[in-house]
């Protein structure tokens, strides 16, 4: 007979907690951070830009950017020694969806 197995659960609290909150349907599927990308993405940037704008590591951004990029749903471009993504149409519209299923006030009418 084995012994049984209790857990004690608390509800997240700090960064985890309010990251899940407010996001909703893709945004919440695809996380946070690819979302922030995204957006910052509307204009073309470079990995360097994305991290300083983001506050977040190098390696980070190199890890969303190559599954973003993997996706298709962005595209680089080499300029010089700099290498620059953007959103393809397809990225735009993953942006679209990501924001209206965010938002549900934003097919609303004014």
């Amino acid at each position: 007979m084995s012994p049984s197995r209790t857990a004690l659960v608390y509800p997240a609290r700090g960064v985890r907690a309010q990251t899940s909150g407010g996001q909703g349907g893709v945004a919440q599927l695809i996380g946070a951070t690819k979302v922030r990308l995204l957006t910052e993405l509307r204009a073309p940037a470079t990995p360097t830009q994305l991290a300083a704008l983001l506050d977040l590591s190098l390696g980070t951004i190199a890890k969303h950017l190559a599954a973003l990029s993997d996706a298709g749903v962005i595209s680089a471009q080499r300029q010089g020694r700099a290498v620059y993504y953007e959103l393809t149409t397809d990225g735009e519209r993953l942006l679209d969806l990501v924001i209206h299923s965010s938002d549900p006030q934003a097919d609303a009418p004014a």
